[in-house]
């Protein structure tokens, strides 16, 4: 897994800094769970690649890895018009804290797959 996928993106000349992760809320969508992770993918505000990787957590998974870490780690469904299934990770630190993002790779992730392979 990657690391560098929990980290919160710098400002830039054309975006303010993140201050926290987007996400979809996988338990949104009826259906089993190929329908459901092609759902999520479906619900995306930006069209993925082919080999981009959609990663699966578990919400219990993320707050208890913050804990670890001091940190109180939210995960909330934050349904917009737009996004209806809308989901975020709030509480990543703004400095890089490359524990907690080994962690959340190797602790919260239930599964990765590619964009491919949902058909």
């Amino acid at each position: 897994m990657f690391p560098e996928a929990f980290h919160l993106r710098k400002a830039t000349a054309d975006r303010e800094q993140e201050k926290y992760l987007s996400a979809i809320y996988y338990e949104y969508f009826d259906g089993e769970h190929p329908a459901r992770m092609k759902a999520c993918c479906g619900a995306l505000a930006f069209k993925p690649k082919a080999k981009d990787g959609l990663i699966r957590m578990q919400a219990r998974a993320v707050k208890e890895q913050g804990k670890k870490r001091d940190l109180s780690l939210r995960v909330t469904h934050e349904p917009k018009d737009h996004s209806p299934a809308y989901a975020a990770i709030r509480g990543i630190p703004i400095e890089t804290d490359d524990e907690l993002s080994d962690l959340l790779a190797t602790v919260a992730v239930l599964e990765v797959i590619e964009v491919s392979s949902l058909g």
